[in-house]
């Protein structure tokens, strides 16, 4: 075999290499699409509300998650006797509430962490000291406290512990989650995760939160 042929098996076999290691990248950034439900390239569908589980709100009214089809809702984690984030989450919501209306298909669940203190009273208590009072908002509790925590994680990818009384900073640091919101279209699909206290994570929810409310009034 002279040189020149063995110089085209070499480059041919690189050329396989390289298309094969593409092929793998390719295969496990969908994978890992797949598992948040995000669209990639258009070719992955995202991840929808797979099952349904029972809440109250702040008014003693027994709803379910699926019962949310047909809103655009904005999905997030509370709790009233939060030190850190937890009303500054609220207030981000209330701005997009307000500025994107009452009258549409926008809807919002807080789901308290806390459930073994933050009764339907509680959670009205909550919601009345920082002028959170809508019809189009629920602040919701469970019974199944263990059951819902799993759930959020599962169904919406909203993970949180219960912090060790050793690791705690104040009385009431009970858990460690993340300032996340989840956008759900009308169809019950997960748009996105979002962190409201940065500017450009805000920007693309509320480009993405127009998209999904013309989306709902077109469908309806």
């Amino acid at each position: 075999m002279n040189k020149e042929t063995k110089f085209v098996y070499i480059m041919v076999a690189v050329s396989l290499l390289l298309v094969g290691g593409i092929a793998l990248l390719v295969n496990s950034q969908a994978d890992k699409a797949r598992e948040r439900g995000v669209r990639l390239s258009g070719a992955v569908e995202p991840r929808r509300l797979s099952r349904d589980i029972g809440i109250i709100d702040s008014s003693g009214e027994r709803r379910t998650m699926l019962s949310l089809k047909g809103k655009v809702t904005l999905v997030s984690y509370v709790f009233t006797r939060c030190p850190s984030f937890c009303a500054g989450i609220c207030t981000e919501l209330d701005k997009l509430r307000a500025e994107f209306g009452d009258d549409g298909p926008l809807h919002l669940v807080s789901v308290t962490l806390d459930p073994e203190h933050d009764t339907p009273e509680q959670m009205a208590a909550f919601a009345e000291r920082q002028g959170l009072v809508h019809d189009n908002w629920w602040f919701a509790t469970s019974a199944e406290p263990i059951g819902m925590r799993a759930y959020m994680e599962k169904e919406f990818s909203l993970s949180a512990t219960e912090k060790p009384a050793d690791q705690r900073t104040s009385e009431y640091d009970l858990f460690d989650h993340q300032p996340k919101v989840v956008l759900m279209d009308h169809r019950l699909r997960m748009v996105g995760w979002y962190e409201p206290f940065e500017p450009a994570s805000l920007d693309q929810l509320k480009r993405d939160l127009k998209a999904a409310l013309a989306a709902a009034e077109d469908a309806s």
